[in-house]
């Protein structure tokens, strides 16, 4: 349920639809290499990355891949069932083993006379296509053969090292030694590939940890904080409040309230 409730396209849904989600989707685990989803075929159900990684991908007018983003905890995929046709638009395939939270389209288009989770939806995709046409971008001007290739894959150490030890007293500095790149170089691909600077990516995946560390081994906020990686409370509130859209009182409290 409270995976549901930190999705971003359903906020604003009132708590009886987020009960009905919660009661129509399950959990699934796909293996290292799984297709989760196929350009130009029709998507039938929607999922919420509850751990584990995917890339987003397409293939350009050359037939050369083009990756343009990594899925990551917390963060849905399948929107494109909201649309008329229903079919997607890239390859979506998990690079690590993934735990999965699945909802059918049908029941996923229930849910379209909302309003407010429609724009969420449509800010969701127009974002997609954004990172999707950056990545196209950058690859028509590329000079250098198969630099695209070597420097997303260097991104994608990157973040399995993040997602390894995100707990320690990660710098921006030792992920670029580890990565060999220079700081300018590794902060603009960074961005590029994942939507996301180094520390947003880093602070969401504490978030994440520190949550499921106060529902699941029942951690207070001060144990969850330091457990994480963050060496400061009010820090440690800022960035929740700011990605969650509430403080981590406010999210303990509401376990209590869970049934």
């Amino acid at each position: 349920m409270q995976v549901i409730r930190a999705t971003k396209i359903f906020l604003g849904l009132p708590e009886n639809c987020l009960r009905e989600i919660a009661a129509s989707s399950k959990k699934e685990v796909f293996p290292k290499r799984f297709l989760l989803s196929q350009t130009g075929e029709s998507i039938d159900r929607i999922g919420i990355v509850m751990s584990g990684t995917a890339e987003m991908r397409v293939k350009d007018r050359y037939g050369e891949t083009i990756r343009f983003h990594l899925l990551g905890d917390g963060e849905l995929f399948g929107e494109m069932a909201a649309l008329e046709n229903g079919s997607s638009l890239y390859d979506i395939e998990s690079l690590t083993t993934m735990e999965v939270l699945l909802l059918s389209r049908e029941s996923f288009l229930k849910l379209s006379v909302h309003s407010a989770m429609m724009r969420n939806v449509y800010q969701l995709i127009a974002e997609r296509l954004q990172l999707l046409c950056q990545a196209l971008i950058s690859l028509e001007r590329r000079l250098i053969p198969g630099m695209a290739k070597q420097e997303y894959n260097v991104i994608t150490k990157a973040v399995q090292f993040i997602d390894e030890n995100y707990h320690e007293a990660l710098t921006l500095d030792k992920v670029c030694q580890i990565s060999n790149l220079s700081k300018f170089h590794f902060v603009r691909k960074f961005k590029e590939i994942m939507g996301l600077s180094f520390k947003e990516y880093l602070n969401r995946k504490r978030v994440t940890q520190a949550k499921a560390l106060m529902k699941d081994d029942n951690l207070n906020i001060s144990e969850a904080c330091y457990a994480v990686g963050f060496g400061d409370l009010s820090y440690f509130g800022r960035v929740f409040r700011k990605i969650e859209g509430r403080s981590p009182s406010e999210y303990k409290k509401s376990l209590k309230t869970q049934p």
